[in-house]
């Protein structure tokens, strides 16, 4: 006798695959159990024959932060390139093979050097807290295997699930934990007094490397970003009748572009806002690649742009993204407010070094960044049914 989908599904003894979220728990379950296995058979192999300190150089802390960054990366890699086959991820399948590709080596690396260096300051920290321990290899392995598939789980979730405020948290996550990173490592304890680029000017150093890479890797991440916030921003549009849907999960009832007349038509703002984030990435490589001790003028020259594009694409959403909420309006305002205060207390009221308003403006405009990232995620489905991905009907 044949039993139906709706038996099956209701007789507790039939195990079925999770599905959905679900899914994306229980394989990532699996690849910390894994990671676990891993990360504690190569750890135990490199702390082979003595003991070593949690952290700093030739530490454990420095073995478990490689070795566990590596697993986190792989699964990473893996989780996201998965994440493609489900439907909503439909768009990305139809991205040219080549950006697929960068888009997955950026953001695995991404995360494996966050996984890393996360690992590395907190083993530091413990190092401070229980002076002049040192551990055995058994119990250094048990710990990164733990440490491995911590990082690991983390990793299989944030993988399956990469949308744009995600992405944006991340590039301000990997610029924060670098600068610390730097910052800890620097061999001039004073060089706040001259300027955050000092930290890079330091050729050779840790701290030069950490600085620097953190400044091309954000880059590199938000010119990622750049083309998940181009497709909210064009979905959102759709959703308030302006242009098609995106990735042709609505029909356009207005018959192509309805605004071809029109400069700024759908098409047009939607390249705008990649175009823009595309722009800051760039600058922002550019910062990381020559630094201030190498070409002062295209150094400074490319912090200015990087700033200016902000700017430019602050007033963009606010003026050419309808429907963008008040509030974010205030809060942009707010931001440009808060910047132009802190050149005034460093100019001419000589507060604070210029150390300060870069680290006020920085501060500002990323926090800006991931609230923009978060604001035009729920611009892309306000009004949406999520059942069908279509506007919803005004019931008055």
């Amino acid at each position: 006798m044949k039993t139906s989908p709706a038996e099956a599904a209701a007789s507790p003894g039939t195990a079925r695959e999770p599905r959905g979220d679900a899914r994306i728990e229980s394989l990532a379950i699996r690849w910390a159990l894994i990671a676990f296995v891993v990360v504690a058979l190569v750890s135990g192999f490199l702390m082979r024959g003595g003991r070593l300190p949690l952290g700093g150089d030739d530490s454990f802390g420095r073995i478990t932060a490689w070795v566990g960054g590596a697993a986190a990366g792989i699964v990473f890699a893996i989780a996201y390139t998965g994440a493609n086959r489900r439907a909503e991820q439909a768009w990305r399948r139809r991205l040219p093979l080549p950006r697929r590709v960068f888009d997955t080596i950026v953001l695995t690396i991404a995360f494996a050097t966050v996984s890393a260096l996360s690992v590395e300051a907190a083993t530091r920290l413990f190092q401070r807290g229980f002076v002049g321990m040192t551990i055995d290899a058994v119990g250094g392995a048990a710990l990164a295997g733990a440490c491995g598939a911590f990082l690991a789980y983390i990793a299989g979730v944030f993988g399956a699930r990469v949308v744009t405020a995600n992405l944006a948290a991340l590039a301000t996550l990997v610029l924060f934990i670098g600068t610390m990173a730097s910052m800890l490592t620097a061999p001039d304890e004073r060089w706040w007094e001259y300027h955050f680029s000092q930290l890079g000017n330091q050729a050779g150093s840790t701290s030069a490397a950490a600085f620097n890479g953190a400044l091309i890797l954000t880059g590199l991440i938000i010119t990622v970003f750049a083309g998940y916030a181009a497709r909210d921003a064009a979905r959102g549009l759709a959703l308030r009748g302006l242009g098609p849907a995106p990735d042709g999960d609505a029909p356009d009832t207005q018959g192509g572009d309805a605004t071809a007349t029109d400069f700024w038509s759908p098409r047009r703002r939607r390249r705008a806002v990649s175009g823009m984030l595309v722009a800051i990435g760039v600058c922002m490589m550019v910062v990381g690649l020559v630094h201030d001790a190498v070409n002062t003028p295209v150094h400074v020259g490319a912090a200015s742009g990087m700033v200016v594009v902000f700017g430019l694409l602050a007033a963009f959403s606010l003026t050419l993204l309808p429907g963008i909420p008040r509030s974010f309006h205030v809060l942009t305002i707010g931001v440009v407010a808060g910047i132009a205060v802190s050149i005034v207390l460093w100019i001419p009221i000589g507060y604070y070094a210029l150390t300060g308003v870069e680290f006020v403006s920085a501060g500002l405009l990323f926090a800006w960044f991931v609230v923009f990232a978060r604001t035009i995620a729920a611009y892309a489905q306000d009004g949406a049914d999520p059942r069908a991905g279509a506007p919803v009907p005004d019931a008055r």
